[in-house]
Order: C-alpha cells, then sequence, then structure tokens
C-alpha cells in the first residue's frame, strides 16, 4: 500500500482542485503503511527462537544471542491488537514474540503457569 500512495504521490498526482489538501493526506498514509511494513518485517523475521528443556534461546539475523531459563521469566502478557505476546524476566527485560510465529503457542503452554496472564 506504500509503494501504491507513493507512485500515486510521485507520479500521478491529482488534477481535483483540492490536490493541495489530499497531499498531506497521501503522506500520512504513505508513513503509515510503510511503518507498519516495517513494524511487521521486524516482529515476523530476523528472530530464530529455539527452547529445549529449561532453555530459550533467542538469535537475530545479526547474530546476537540471548539465552535465559524458562523458570527466569516473571511473567507472559498476550496482547490482541499487536499480535504478540510480551516475556517479562525476573531481571528487567523483555521479549516480544509474536504471536503468528510457528512454536509460539507450544512455548506460552511450555511456560510456567504462575507467569501467564491469557
Amino acid at each position: 500500500m506504500a509503494a501504491l500512495f507513493g507512485y500515486i504521490f510521485l507520479f500521478v498526482g491529482s488534477s481535483r482542485p483540492d490536490a493541495d489538501i489530499q497531499t498531506p493526506y497521501a503522506v500520512i498514509l504513505i508513513l503509515a503503511f510503510g511503518m507498519a511494513a516495517i513494524y511487521v518485517a521486524w516482529t515476523s523475521y530476523g528472530r530464530t527462537i529455539m527452547w529445549k528443556g529449561n532453555e530459550l534461546r533467542v538469535r537475530t539475523s545479526l547474530g546476537r544471542e540471548m539465552v535465559c531459563r524458562i523458570s527466569d521469566i516473571r511473567s507472559v502478557t498476550k496482547s490482541e491488537m499487536l499480535g504478540e505476546y510480551r516475556l517479562t524476566f525476573h531481571d528487567g527485560s523483555t521479549l516480544r514474540l509474536s504471536a503468528y510465529f510457528h512454536g509460539v503457542k507450544e512455548l506460552v503452554a511450555r511456560l510456567p503457569k504462575r507467569a501467564r496472564q491469557d
């Protein structure tokens, strides 16, 4: 959508008398759809999440790796609006996981019941 609105904004334009009013709205739509696409790409790609036993390992596409114990998870909250789970650890760090990742529901079911806030 951002590319379509960008194309219209740059190459097509508007011949209507209110084109000066439409232009800021087109820019707002381009930015909104562009930011949404970046957010989806950031949350969906670039992470590998693995767990085995009591160890949770998260690796980013840049090679950074975070290893933590599942027992260190203090709380798990689900955001219906963003479609993600937020894991909060005892040291205060957080990890956001898309609810649409393959295996996330199994991981959340594996977490301690005291941490889950379904």
